[in-house]
Protein backbone atom coordinates (compact mmCIF):
# COMPACT_ATOMS: atom_id res chain seq x y z
CA UNK A 1 0.00 0.00 0.00
CA UNK A 2 2.67 2.32 0.79
CA UNK A 3 4.11 2.01 -2.66
CA UNK A 4 0.89 2.72 -3.87
CA UNK A 5 0.46 6.09 -2.14
CA UNK A 6 4.13 6.98 -2.60
CA UNK A 7 3.81 6.49 -6.63
CA UNK A 8 0.99 8.54 -6.43
CA UNK A 9 2.08 11.30 -4.26
CA UNK A 10 2.26 14.91 -5.48
CA UNK A 11 -0.07 17.65 -4.59
CA UNK A 12 -2.46 17.92 -7.91
CA UNK A 13 -3.17 13.92 -7.40
CA UNK A 14 -3.93 14.75 -3.03
CA UNK A 15 -6.16 17.93 -3.73
CA UNK A 16 -8.45 15.94 -6.23
CA UNK A 17 -9.01 13.09 -3.99
CA UNK A 18 -9.50 15.60 -0.94
CA UNK A 19 -12.10 17.81 -3.07
CA UNK A 20 -13.86 14.71 -4.34
CA UNK A 21 -14.31 13.15 -1.13
CA UNK A 22 -15.85 16.69 0.09
CA UNK A 23 -18.07 16.53 -2.91
CA UNK A 24 -19.44 13.20 -1.72
CA UNK A 25 -19.75 14.26 1.53
CA UNK A 26 -21.49 17.41 1.23
CA UNK A 27 -23.84 16.04 -1.48
CA UNK A 28 -24.67 13.21 0.85
CA UNK A 29 -25.37 15.98 3.68
CA UNK A 30 -26.69 18.32 1.47
CA UNK A 31 -29.14 16.59 -0.93
CA UNK A 32 -29.30 12.65 -0.66
CA UNK A 33 -29.85 12.42 3.36
CA UNK A 34 -32.56 15.21 3.41
CA UNK A 35 -34.34 13.54 0.76
CA UNK A 36 -34.58 10.35 2.49
CA UNK A 37 -35.30 12.35 5.60
CA UNK A 38 -38.50 14.01 3.71
CA UNK A 39 -40.05 10.34 3.88
CA UNK A 40 -39.05 9.58 7.37
CA UNK A 41 -41.58 11.99 8.59
CA UNK A 42 -38.81 13.41 11.34
CA UNK A 43 -37.11 10.22 11.74
CA UNK A 44 -33.47 10.54 11.57
CA UNK A 45 -31.84 8.20 9.14
CA UNK A 46 -29.27 4.98 10.41
CA UNK A 47 -26.10 7.07 8.80
CA UNK A 48 -27.01 10.07 10.94
CA UNK A 49 -27.30 8.13 14.29
CA UNK A 50 -23.13 7.48 15.56
CA UNK A 51 -24.22 5.98 18.50
CA UNK A 52 -26.53 3.45 17.44
CA UNK A 53 -30.18 2.28 17.35
CA UNK A 54 -32.22 -0.19 18.14
CA UNK A 55 -34.66 -3.09 16.74
CA UNK A 56 -37.69 -0.73 17.07
CA UNK A 57 -36.29 2.32 15.96
CA UNK A 58 -35.22 0.36 12.49
CA UNK A 59 -38.50 -1.08 12.10
CA UNK A 60 -40.09 1.93 12.58
CA UNK A 61 -38.01 4.18 10.49
CA UNK A 62 -38.29 1.96 7.26
CA UNK A 63 -42.12 1.42 7.79
CA UNK A 64 -42.29 5.59 7.69
CA UNK A 65 -39.74 5.91 4.93
CA UNK A 66 -42.49 3.32 2.73
CA UNK A 67 -41.73 1.75 -0.60
CA UNK A 68 -40.59 5.25 -2.52
CA UNK A 69 -38.14 5.96 0.78
CA UNK A 70 -36.55 2.91 1.25
CA UNK A 71 -36.26 2.73 -2.75
CA UNK A 72 -34.60 6.39 -2.99
CA UNK A 73 -32.41 5.22 0.46
CA UNK A 74 -31.10 2.10 -1.21
CA UNK A 75 -30.77 3.54 -4.74
CA UNK A 76 -28.75 6.59 -3.79
CA UNK A 77 -28.36 6.99 -0.19
CA UNK A 78 -26.48 3.65 0.23
CA UNK A 79 -24.61 3.92 -2.93
CA UNK A 80 -23.01 7.47 -2.06
CA UNK A 81 -22.39 6.12 1.75
CA UNK A 82 -20.40 2.79 0.35
CA UNK A 83 -18.31 5.09 -1.70
CA UNK A 84 -17.52 7.66 1.07
CA UNK A 85 -15.15 5.75 3.63
CA UNK A 86 -13.07 4.37 0.36
CA UNK A 87 -12.72 7.83 -0.93
CA UNK A 88 -12.29 9.07 2.93
CA UNK A 89 -9.17 6.61 3.50
CA UNK A 90 -7.35 7.11 0.31
CA UNK A 91 -7.44 10.67 0.13
CA UNK A 92 -6.92 11.28 3.73
CA UNK A 93 -4.20 8.97 3.79
CA UNK A 94 -2.90 10.09 0.86
CA UNK A 95 -3.17 13.89 2.51
CA UNK A 96 -1.21 12.54 5.38
CA UNK A 97 1.79 11.53 3.69
CA UNK A 98 2.36 13.97 1.18
CA UNK A 99 2.48 16.55 4.11
CA UNK A 100 4.82 14.12 5.86
CA UNK A 101 6.80 13.91 3.11
CA UNK A 102 6.65 17.35 2.64
CA UNK A 103 7.68 18.50 5.89
CA UNK A 104 10.37 15.99 5.63
CA UNK A 105 8.62 13.66 8.65
CA UNK A 106 7.47 10.33 6.45
CA UNK A 107 10.01 8.23 7.61
CA UNK A 108 9.97 9.47 11.54
CA UNK A 109 5.92 8.84 11.17
CA UNK A 110 4.84 6.52 8.24
CA UNK A 111 2.28 5.01 10.43
CA UNK A 112 0.05 8.35 10.71
CA UNK A 113 -1.46 7.51 6.89
CA UNK A 114 -3.23 4.54 8.48
CA UNK A 115 -5.20 6.30 10.85
CA UNK A 116 -7.93 7.03 8.16
CA UNK A 117 -7.57 3.81 6.55
CA UNK A 118 -8.33 2.50 9.70
CA UNK A 119 -11.49 4.60 10.10
CA UNK A 120 -13.05 3.75 6.67
CA UNK A 121 -12.53 0.36 7.67
CA UNK A 122 -14.56 0.87 10.42
CA UNK A 123 -16.66 2.73 9.06
CA UNK A 124 -18.11 -0.01 6.56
Amino acid sequence: MRTIINQNLNGRTVILLVVMTQIIYILMLKVTIPMVENYAEGMAILDMIPFGYGYDYTINLLQNLGDNGRYLYRSVQLPFDMAYPLFFAISYGMLISYLLKQLGYYSHFSYLPFIPVTAGLFDY
